[in-house]
């Protein structure tokens, strides 16, 4: 026994026998600080399906792009929207607004040429006629004198608009003896009686008043190339009203004009018809007066080409003003009726580049009276989108400016016989706000910039409601 404890022992000793410790109080393993060395891949086999993130297995934390440290480019898509975008957020070209509130034109012509008118007298508050003697001619008669004793050859100069004199200005009445000075003078118009007309003589003395029963029957007049379908107004205050065409005592004449208009335009709106009628009161205080309403014009449009992309089109068609108006007198020198149907023909163009856009219309003017007068017009307005951002209350807002060029091809002259015109260009400048893309409202001045001109002023309001 005792041999066999020294063999045990000895053994021990040696190292060639470890003794087992219990589990609990076996040391841990040292682990190695740096990686193992790498295995041979193993052949590649399916990826197993990704383990959802959990508290045990978070998911590996990632940057976006517009916030990556590493990175200098942003994400378009997570980029702030700046203010222009917010201001004005064209809408594509196309589309149901874009294809309907557009602006109009707002339009120049009072109502074609002029033609001979009332006759401006001055008389004292005794009756004394101051100025010439009125002569009226009967179809193959002699001249006859109406409107008192024979006067001597001259005119009163009105010094205003309120067409009032000074007696120290006028010439001698016929009945001899100039009025007292300060006198005060009226101012009447007279037309010649039924079945005459003033003698040629007086040609230079009478007013030229323009065929204003017609209206607004030009295609500019509050339209666009576009055919839409909407229902529109307009209205046009004009003043002194071809007080440079009439003669030196031609009082100051306004002409107040509306204009009510219908429009339908077909299925995927490339053509539309269109009626227009008028609604004319001329005015001249303590002169002359008349209203009534003017002729229909029937409007055709038709789209020729189209780029949806951008908006532009060009259009064209024809406008038929047929004499359904009351006209108010005859040419008191000629006698002569001017009446018939307008013929129209036109050709229309918008060409719009983002917010920047121009349209206009060409067209002759054809009658089929040969008295009246043939015309060619020229018509180009041009306005940006200060604002556009479609369903707003305020959905757009745009300055416009127009220029407007007729030209008549016959009967040249303010004075021609029995209806003249003259070479005008008027320019306007005005601005167009639209309410949730069905509603526009316009507001314009200008006056023409060529002579003689057939008014000194023009102002303009157009509503538009589109459908």
């Amino acid at each position: 026994m005792k041999r066999m404890s020294k063999f045990v022992y000895g053994l021990l000793l040696s190292g060639a026998v470890t003794p087992s410790l219990p589990a609990q109080t076996r040391p841990a393993p040292v682990v190695p600080l740096t990686a193992p060395p790498a295995t041979p891949a193993a052949p590649a086999t399916p990826a197993a399906p990704a383990t959802p993130a959990s508290p045990a297995n978070p998911a590996p934390l990632q940057f976006p792009p517009a916030t990556n440290p590493q990175s200098n480019t942003p994400n378009p898509s997570t980029t702030a929207p700046s203010p222009d975008s917010l201001l004005a957020n064209a809408s594509a070209r196309g589309t149901e607004a874009e294809m309907t509130a557009f602006p109009t034109v707002f339009g120049d012509l009072l109502g074609g040429g002029g033609i001979a008118g009332p006759l401006p007298i001055f008389s004292t508050a005794s009756g004394q006629i101051v100025g010439p003697p009125v002569i009226v001619m009967k179809p193959g008669s002699q001249p006859m004198r109406i409107g008192g004793p024979p006067g001597p050859t001259g005119l009163v100069t009105p010094v205003d608009d309120l067409l009032s004199a000074r007696a120290s200005e006028l010439l001698p009445p016929a009945n001899g003896g100039a009025p007292p000075p300060g006198t005060p003078l009226t101012t009447s118009a007279i037309l010649p009686p039924p079945g005459t007309t003033f003698d040629a003589s007086l040609a230079q003395f009478v007013t030229r008043v323009p065929t204003f029963t017609r209206g607004a029957f030009k295609i500019t007049e509050n339209d666009t190339p576009r055919p839409t379908t909407r229902a529109y107004f307009s209205y046009n205050f004009y003043d002194q009203v071809f007080k440079s065409f009439g003669g030196p005592n031609t009082p100051r004449t306004m002409l107040h004009q509306e204009m009510f208009g219908l429009e339908y335009a077909g299925p995927n709106r490339k053509f539309s018809v269109g009626l227009r009628l008028p609604y004319n009161q001329l005015t001249s205080p303590g002169f002359y007066s008349d209203t009534s309403l003017g002729d229909l014009t029937v409007i055709g449009k038709a789209v020729l080409f189209e780029d949806e992309a951008s908006g532009s089109l060009l259009s064209g068609g024809l406008a038929l003003t047929l004499p359904t108006g009351q006209l108010p007198f005859a040419n008191t020198i000629t006698g002569q009726n001017i009446r018939g149907t307008l013929i129209q023909p036109w050709l229309g163009h918008i060409f719009s580049r983002g917010d920047w856009y121009t349209q206009g219309f060409n067209a002759v003017i054809v009658p089929t009276d040969s008295d009246d007068v043939t015309f060619y017009t020229c018509d180009l307005s041009t306005g940006y989108f200060l604002i556009r951002n479609p369903g707003a209350t305020i959905s757009a807002f745009v300055p416009t400016f127009e220029c407007h060029t007729n030209v008549p091809l016959n009967h040249m002259g303010a004075r021609d016989e029995p209806v003249g015109f003259v070479t005008m260009v008027t320019l306007l400048g005005g601005v167009q706000i639209f309410l949730r893309d069905r509603v526009g409202i316009g507001f314009a001045a200008g006056a023409p910039v060529t002579g003689p001109r057939p008014f000194s002023l023009q102002t303009t309001f157009a509503v538009n409601t589109w459908f």
